[in-house]
Formats: structure tokens, C-alpha cells, sequence
């Protein structure tokens, strides 16, 4: 019994990373102006207005890491995220000194749970921002009819964005997958990914088998 445990052990999937690994600007007048992608990486104070960069740079950085949903998180593209899963977050946004289009990929090593492109939506995830960045920009949050987001069933970790954007912005909120490469950064609430239900029953079961022998072998 303990040799079947150990195998199904190491046959179990093991959770990919989820932090942003790459993103570029493939397109738009803001990449015709010397707009990049930016990836923000100090967090520790950081503050983000509407009007707070106004340049043509497409940016984006890892909120909460490694977080234990409480509930269901309704998503507008992708699958809602269930209540129990454990997700990473990560905020995209593209704050224009006037106005043009964004065009770009962003690359997570874990694949895209679901994004949130409305208003209500993103403020209803204010639970899994960043807990030392200052978001002060709710009325500029989410997108309009002119900007798109896609995802891949064949690349799951990959994100694209059109934004097209004036002042105040298009801001929005990716959840990814639980995301060893938070841990290996030490930027990670959980350490390991919860177990499915599945494999709570098999390990309640494998448990009460061990017990039944180890029973049976004190007679």
C-alpha cells in the first residue's frame, strides 16, 4: 500500500510557475511612438493614479501571489475561478500621455485562469491587489468596446491586449494558476498548491487502508 501511495505521488501533476516571465509591444501607434512593454518590479510604494505615467509604454506586475479563493471569482474571459482554488493575480494597464493604441503580448509561465475586463469586475478582485502598491483610479478601471483581449487554448500562458486609450487608462486584473516561480521569488502567501478533492478522497482512503493493517497486524 505505502509503494502504491508513493507512486501515485510522483504520477500527481506538479504546479507550474505563474509569474509574468515576458511580455513585448507588438503593435499600435504607441510602438510607432517608443512604446515597450514595462514590467514593474518594485512594488514598495508604488502608487498607480489614473494620469500617473502618461507615456506609451504598456506595463504590467504580480499582485498577490499564491492566494486561497473564499468564493467564486466571476471572470469576463476564461473560466470563473472556483471557490478554494488558489490563484496568482497580476495587473496589466496602459496610461497614455494622450490618445493611442496599445498592441501587445504578455507571457506567464503557468497558464490563464480568467481575466477581468469590466469595471465591477476588477473592483470586485480588489481582495488579491498588491498589498504595498496605492490603487487610487476606480473609474478608469476595465475596458471599452474598442479594446480586446485573447486567449489561447493552445497557449494557455499567453495573454493578448489592444488597448485603445486616453486619459485616464485601460487598466485590467489576469488571475494565473498557483505559481511556483512566486515561491522561488519568495513573493509567494502559500508555499505549496491545495489538493484537489480527488486527492483528499484518495488520501483519506490510502489512510484508512494503512490503519486497517496496521490493525489487523496487532491480532
Amino acid at each position: 500500500m505505502l509503494r502504491l501511495f508513493c507512486i501515485l505521488l510522483f504520477l500527481m501533476p506538479t504546479p507550474a510557475s505563474a509569474v509574468i516571465i515576458s511580455g513585448q509591444m507588438t503593435g499600435g501607434n504607441a510602438f510607432t511612438r517608443g512604446g515597450s512593454f514595462v514590467e514593474i518590479l518594485s512594488l514598495d510604494g508604488l502608487t498607480i493614479t489614473a494620469d500617473g505615467f502618461d507615456d506609451f509604454n504598456l506595463r504590467a506586475f504580480n499582485e498577490r501571489q499564491n492566494v486561497v479563493a473564499d468564493s467564486i471569482i466571476e471572470t469576463d474571459i476564461g473560466r470563473d475561478v472556483a471557490a478554494g482554488e488558489m490563484v496568482a493575480s497580476h495587473y496589466v494597464f496602459f496610461d497614455p500621455v494622450s490618445v493611442a493604441q496599445a498592441v501587445g503580448t504578455i507571457y506567464f509561465d503557468a497558464p490563464i485562469i480568467g481575466v477581468m475586463t469590466r469595471t465591477r469586475a476588477v473592483y470586485g478582485s480588489s481582495d488579491y491587489r498588491h498589498t504595498d502598491v496605492t490603487y487610487s483610479h476606480s473609474g478608469a478601471w476595465g475596458l471599452e468596446s474598442s479594446d480586446h483581449v485573447t486567449l489561447y487554448s493552445d497557449e494557455p500562458n499567453r495573454l493578448d491586449v489592444a488597448f485603445w486609450a486616453s486619459r485616464p487608462g485601460d487598466f485590467i486584473r489576469v488571475f494565473t494558476e498557483f505559481s511556483q516561480g512566486a515561491v522561488d521569488l519568495g513573493i509567494s502567501e502559500y508555499s505549496t498548491p491545495v489538493p484537489s478533492s480527488g486527492v483528499l478522497i484518495l488520501a483519506g482512503f490510502l489512510g484508512w487502508g494503512f490503519a486497517q493493517r496496521a490493525r489487523a497486524a496487532r491480532r
